[in-house]
């Protein structure tokens, strides 16, 4: 009976060790390193961006061929943090902006200042530009590094924002 208890003892404990463990070694060859997914495989990150970041670094590295997915929730207070300047990832409504914060509107542009894009709304940039990403989107033809960032000039000036989005990034790895 004591053998047969070993045997189970010592067997458990194969089972419950990894096949492959990374080395020191291959640890620190990693750091800093972007992760690129092969093709096929797809890659989810939750991130939270505060409403005073201009741009963040996702960590993801895009090929063309990928398929990027955004869900953003949130809001972000533009305008000296005032209750009344809350958005949610798409933003204030361009054509009221100017109009509405006319001081804050007056003091420097947003990176994005198209009718479609509303004031403080969430944005992506990689090595081709910048670009609207709002509540949810779909976008694919991207390359480079990835970021997101609130279409806004004045994140810790004059015209301060607070509050936060929290975007679910879900990347699609193009074949």
């Amino acid at each position: 009976m004591k053998k047969v208890f070993m045997l189970l003892m010592i067997a458990s404990l194969f089972i419950a060790m990894p096949l492959y463990a990374e080395t020191e070694k291959e640890k620190a060859l990693n750091i800093g390193k972007e992760k690129i997914l092969k093709p096929g495989h797809v890659e989810k990150k939750i991130i939270r961006i505060l409403g005073d970041n201009d741009w963040l670094d996702t960590g993801f590295v895009l090929k063309p061929k990928d398929r990027v997915v955004i869900k953003a929730t949130g809001e972000v207070f533009f305008s000296n943090g005032t209750g009344d300047s809350g958005v949610d990832p798409d933003g204030y409504i361009r054509d009221h902006y100017a109009s509405d914060y006319s001081g804050d509107n007056a003091h420097c542009g947003d990176p994005i200042e198209i009718k479609h894009c509303g004031h403080a709304a969430l944005i992506g940039k990689d090595a081709q530009g910048t670009f609207l990403l709002g509540k949810e989107k779909t976008i694919s033809g991207k390359k480079g590094k990835f970021y997101i960032g609130i279409n806004d000039c004045s994140f810790k000036e004059e015209y301060y924002n607070t509050g936060e989005f929290s975007v679910i990034i879900s990347v699609f790895r193009g074949k």
